[in-house]
């Protein structure tokens, strides 16, 4: 079983999972979390759905999805593949203070710095099998600052162009469903 994890301010796309689970030929289930809610409240409430569904094979985050990915895939020890990971949530999300629109609900919340004080924790641990995907074109983080900071923890892919939300995933999904299908034993 495959979970997804959106990112910051958006929420489940179904066109999105079905695309990955035409792609990936198998299910894709996608996961919710609140941006307006703690790092810990929200990864209870995304380790509870996984509780209800069955333990994954792996989870695939995107952006603060990869945050969450990431930190579950060890409770879990699963297969993960992160896309245009946040590595540094309290310091991303500090812009976002105020009142934001979530883009894919339309919901209207305050986020609070009480609020990113909850993701001052421990940077991401990679103990399972991790692929990351940056894209050169994200505009949100920039990709070489990340490949450095993970070269040598994890299996790195860069896509040429793309942007942060990632549209692309048509083009790097045999470069998933390989990492996916040739898992490597973790010491």
């Amino acid at each position: 079983m495959i979970y997804y994890i959106h990112g910051f301010n958006s929420g489940i796309k179904k066109d999105r999972i079905e695309l990955l689970s035409k792609l990936l030929e198998t299910e894709v289930i996608g996961l919710e979390y609140k941006s307006e809610e703690s790092y810990f409240y929200n990864l209870g409430y995304l380790d509870s759905q996984i509780r209800k569904l069955g333990n994954p094979d792996a989870i695939i985050g995107t952006s603060l999805g990869a945050f969450y990915a990431q930190n579950l895939s060890r409770e879990y020890n699963c297969m993960t593949v992160l896309i245009n990971p946040c590595l540094n949530p309290k310091e991303t999300l500090t812009k976002w203070i105020g009142t934001n629109t979530n883009y894919a609900t339309g919901n209207v919340y305050d986020l609070k710095e009480k609020i990113i004080n909850t993701y001052d924790v421990n940077e991401l641990t990679f103990n399972t099998q991790t692929l990351v995907i940056l894209a050169t074109g994200d505009e949100l983080f920039d990709y070489t600052t990340s490949y450095n900071e993970l070269y040598g923890r994890c299996e790195i892919v860069t896509f040429e162009g793309g942007c942060h939300s990632f549209d692309n995933y048509a083009e790097i999904a045999s470069d998933i469903d390989y990492f996916l299908k040739t898992p490597v034993l973790m010491n």
